[in-house]
């Protein structure tokens, strides 16, 4: 019922239903006040939406109202409704003055600006930060395990890439540091692990974080002597940082490796092999 009722306020505005939930949300999130009403906040969410879609719907109409009752002049109606537009999520459209006044010609003008910002955020730089926000971990910039997933669905369909080099690496006592130092401390201590892996890794090779103080390298066309050579740019990186940032206690990792030889081969088998060996070689130091 509430949907149906929600679809058709939705109608009334000119918006989707899904729009008017959120700004309904949104407003209930701010302090739940608009033309004076404020909503009880342990109210279940449904009647909050409903009651808060209803006040969008009232303060829409009453700003039209008293504009006919005003007898606004054409040009204060023609800016009111394009104001409308922009609160209502209707902002692809350009307009045009309606005569030649100079001033409604420098209203427009920024009218339309305001479209094309506003156009351009959201085609192009929301679209590119929604996806940053899903395949990146926020602390180290790191790919993360979605985007991991992503990454072998695209690599399984390519063979020029293969062999893929799989290097896990395994952050050591960050239980330890934390409990110590604190989390903020250990948290500088997980991104210098992946600066560290990024200066010594190409552009074409991926860094994903999987777990707390796990990371998973991707290299693309590598065999044994490359991944050798990567890993031990990485503890020599590792080294460096240890002297500048003078961390006590040390930062410290413990890597291995395998191959991923085929994409007829599921990769969480090349995966288990790098952990294993990673492993082997953490009770061998």
């Amino acid at each position: 019922m509430e949907r149906i009722k929600i679809k058709k306020l939705a109608e009334e505005i000119g918006v989707s239903p899904e729009r008017l939930l959120m700004l309904a949300q949104e407003d209930y999130d701010y302090g739940c006040r608009r033309n004076g009403n404020v909503v009880a906040k342990d109210l279940s969410r449904k009647p909050i939406l409903m009651f808060q879609s209803n006040q969008f719907l009232k303060a829409f109409k009453r700003r039209i109202f008293i504009s006919r009752d005003e007898n606004f002049p054409k040009d204060y109606l023609v800016i009111l409704n394009r104001i409308e537009d922009f609160i209502a999520g209707r902002y692809s459209k350009r307009y045009l003055p309606l005569d030649n006044s100079k001033q409604l010609e420098v209203i427009f003008d920024a009218f339309n600006d305001l479209a094309d910002s506003i156009n351009f955020f959201m085609s192009v730089v929301a679209p590119e930060r929604i996806k940053y926000l899903a395949f990146k971990d926020p602390l180290t910039d790191a790919y993360n395990r979605h985007f991991l997933l992503e990454h072998i669905r695209f690599l399984s369909n390519y063979n020029d890439y293969f062999p893929v080099g799989v290097i896990f690496i395994d952050m050591d006592d960050l239980k330890k540091i934390n409990d110590m130092l604190g989390h903020k401390v250990g948290d500088i201590y997980l991104t210098k692990v992946v600066e560290a892996i990024r200066n010594s890794t190409r552009n074409s090779d991926k860094v994903f974080r999987i777990g707390g103080d796990e990371f998973v390298v991707l290299v693309p066309r590598a065999d044994r002597e490359i991944l050798e050579r990567i890993m031990d740019r990485i503890y020599r990186q590792i080294d460096y940082i240890n002297r500048v940032e003078e961390f006590n206690p040390p930062l410290s990792v413990s890597m291995g490796y395998s191959i991923w030889s085929s994409p007829e081969i599921p990769f969480t088998k090349a995966l288990e092999k790098a952990d294993l060996s990673m492993y082997r070689r953490k009770k061998e130091e």
